[in-house]
């Protein structure tokens, strides 16, 4: 019954079809002609419905970005979809009205739907809309009845700014009538441009452009206040990371809306010019971005050094031997899902097991979103004690590093980083990178402030402080892994000093971050977080380069990328760790149980999914990229497995393995958790909690109480 309603249903369809094809015979050249002039349009009207679908039905990522909490957050949300539904209409009907003076096509139509033309611009407006504000609706975290005031809200305010618009364009109109003593600058250049722009039967410019220049002037306005109110440094106040996708919709739908105006005339291809002018910019201005070194000579402490510093301070925690525990940590990537679940486990497990479990860590080797969590959690260390300060301040390290963000990202992306796009002849120092950085140094300066009150320095941490630190056994060894884009080696920034490589090591730390920018070099932890996990073209690739300009031993032009493209587990610092630490005789003897801990962001998902049918040529397409995706995190985890069980066996009875994941769940790989995915994190834990990987834990610092 079902395959015959759907014959049915398709059969109806190809009978409507059919007749509007009769209907339409002979107008098909100038039907694609128009297709091809208005794809801009479509595209974006195609982008906002895909959107819609993608916020309710997608993948957590973008179903994350539709979520509010705020009744802010949806009025201002619902203002945007208005704003923008309402470009793509407008500027579609612009060039269905304009067409035919541009392009020299007749226009489908016009006489007969003339008088319909304010609906073929209200009702495609209401299509684009109505999708979007069901899935804002829909995802809203606000009771309904307080969702639905905040949309209907949002769209009077959307309906008003549009009678603005209309208004300042009369105005602006009429005063041109009253005071022109001759063509003005607007005639002027409309004439320049041409036909389409210019109307040589009244010597004026089509009115169509007035109303765009009055829209893009309107929409300039609510862009330039952004720059300054959501700067992420000082921000008054902070919108919906999909605010900011709809701000960046709105800009590319109006610059390439009017690029393909000009140069359709020409029959130039719109990827054509695009990459004409990116070859022109890339050539003739500066489009590298950088990250800053600052020069301090500081050596890095050797490994034995850390290493015996650290065993002194950690006299509390031993095995039944009395020899030290030690604990390697390698807290592996993934967005902020990584740094969040980072941040839990470390924290928890003090919680639950005490001081000794901080004290006994003597390595954290982490990469990309682990790598943030990581910074977190050590920034609220005691310089004195080596370890964080008091227990109040575990929950602040949770949301230090739970806290979105992607709207920092964002705001670098539509900012800097598209007006150096725009403007390429302006010397920016600001990109998107720069701006993730200043939403972590908000998160970092209250957990450094109250790990140590009274420390004389403001700034946050360097990299050499946390060597110094490192080498007076106060802080772990920390290696924050990335990876050369040049090379596809791992580059390792590392407060300790690995031993050169030999025979025996071959695993790369000649390319620690001393031994390739030099020892007179230094650089922000933060920085070194941002590098470690940048993200793929949310962060952009990095080289290196003097602060503020200054000079200093010739810096190699290596770009460095996310360290999840060479170790996303961060295991193979801690199995050179390892080699070299139990290769030195006299740091094996004070050593007893080593703790290899792999703290997992995402849930073991490495059994072979279940059998379903094939997609055909869909796979046939995608599959061999899918393949290559999927292969990267596979063969990491098993080469990850395979040197860790090789140590194990090198060492017997010497080297414990543990490790805490979710149970279950699809976060998002971004850099925004919903609170949503916040409490199912909470609830990981818990559950985790009672299992028998934090049992082997605590049984291994006290294992009087576990029997």
């Amino acid at each position: 019954a079902a395959s015959l309603k759907f014959m049915l249903v398709g059969a109806g369809l190809l009978y409507v079809l059919a007749g509007l094809v009769r209907r339409l015979r002979g107008h098909w050249n100038w039907i694609l002609a128009y297709l091809y002039f208005e794809r801009v349009p479509l595209a974006g009207s195609l982008m906002l419905v895909a959107l819609a679908y993608l916020g309710v039905a997608g993948p957590a990522t973008t179903r994350n970005l539709l979520i509010t909490d705020r009744w802010h957050q949806l009025l201002i949300l619902s203002y945007l979809v208005f704003l923008a539904a309402y470009l793509c209409s407008f500027t579609g009907m612009l060039i269905w009205r304009l067409g035919r003076y541009r392009f020299g096509v007749r226009r489908i139509g016009y006489q007969r739907l003339r008088k319909y033309r304010r609906s073929l611009q209200t009702v495609p407006f209401w299509v684009l809309v109505l999708p979007m504000l069901l899935a804002l609706f829909k995802r809203t975290l606000l009771g309904s009845g307080a969702a639905a005031a905040m949309i209907l809200l949002g769209g009077l305010l959307g309906w008003l700014s549009l009678q603005v618009i209309e208004l300042l364009r009369e105005k602006i109109v009429d005063w041109y009538r009253l005071h022109r003593s001759g063509p003005n600058a607007v005639q002027k250049l409309a004439q320049t441009l041409g036909s389409g722009y210019y109307n040589a039967n009244t010597g004026q410019a089509h009115r169509g452009h007035a109303m765009a220049l009055v829209t893009m002037g309107f929409l300039g306005i609510i862009y330039l206040a952004g720059y300054w109110q959501l700067n992420p440094k000082s921000p008054l106040f902070e919108v919906p990371p999909f605010a900011y996708v709809l701000g960046l919709h709105m800009i590319l739908t109006s610059l390439l809306s009017g690029a393909t105006f000009f140069i359709d005339r020409y029959r130039i291809p719109l990827l054509t010019a695009i990459t004409l002018y990116s070859a022109l910019v890339y050539n003739t201005t500066r489009t590298d971005h950088y990250f800053s070194l600052y020069r301090e000579v500081l050596p890095a402490p050797a490994i034995a050094e850390a290493v015996s510093a650290r065993l002194a301070l950690a006299d509390s925690s031993a095995d039944s031997s009395g020899k030290g525990i030690v604990t390697l940590v390698c807290a592996s990537g993934g967005g902020i899902q990584a740094a969040a679940w980072t941040a839990r486990v470390l924290t928890g497990l003090q919680e639950s097991i005490g001081p000794a479990f901080p004290r006994s860590i003597q390595l954290i080797s982490a990469t990309s979103g682990g790598s943030v969590g990581t910074l977190y959690y050590l920034a609220a260390f005691d310089p004195h004690r080596g370890l964080p300060t008091r227990p109040e301040l575990l929950p602040e390290v949770i949301d230090a590093a739970s806290a979105s963000s992607l709207e920092a990202s964002a705001w670098g992306i539509i900012y800097p980083d598209l007006l150096r796009i725009v403007f390429p002849f302006i010397d920016m120092d600001l990109d998107r990178a720069w701006a993730l950085e200043q939403a972590w140094r908000r998160q970092l300066k209250p957990l450094w402030a109250q790990a140590d009150p009274q420390k004389p320095e403001a700034r946050l941490p360097m990299l050499s402080d946390w060597m110094r630190r490192t080498g007076q056994g106060v802080l772990p060894g920390v290696v924050l892994n990335a990876t050369v884009v040049e090379s596809g080696q791992q580059l390792a920034l590392s407060t300790v000093d690995y031993p050169a490589s030999d025979s025996s090591t071959t695993i790369l730390f000649d390319r620690t971050f001393h031994r390739v920018y030099g020892d007179s070099a230094d650089l922000s932890m933060v920085s070194a977080a941002r590098l470690s996990a940048t993200f793929p073209y949310v962060t952009p690739v990095a080289r290196a380069r003097y602060a503020g300009g200054g000079e200093g031993p010739l810096l190699p032009s290596w770009h460095i990328a996310d360290g999840g493209y060479f170790d996303n587990q961060g295991v193979m610092a801690a199995v050179e760790w390892v080699q070299a630490v139990l290769k030195t005789p006299g740091l094996r003897a004070r050593i007893g149980k080593i703790l290899i801990l792999q703290i997992m962001a995402f849930p073991d998902h490495q059994q072979m999914p279940s059998p379903e049918n094939g997609n055909g040529w869909l796979s046939a397409l995608i599959g061999p990229v899918q393949g290559i995706v999927n292969v990267r995190t596979s063969t990491q985890v098993a080469r990850s497995e395979l040197e860790l069980q090789l140590l194990k066996d090198a060492y017997p009875g010497k080297i414990e393995t543990v490790t805490l994941s979710p149970a279950e769940g699809d976060p998002p790989l971004s850099w925004h958790l919903s609170q949503n995915d916040i409490a199912q994190l909470r609830a990981a834990w818990v559950q985790l909690g009672d299992g028998t990987g934090v049992a082997r834990i605590r049984e291994m610092f006290n294992p009087a109480e576990t029997k």
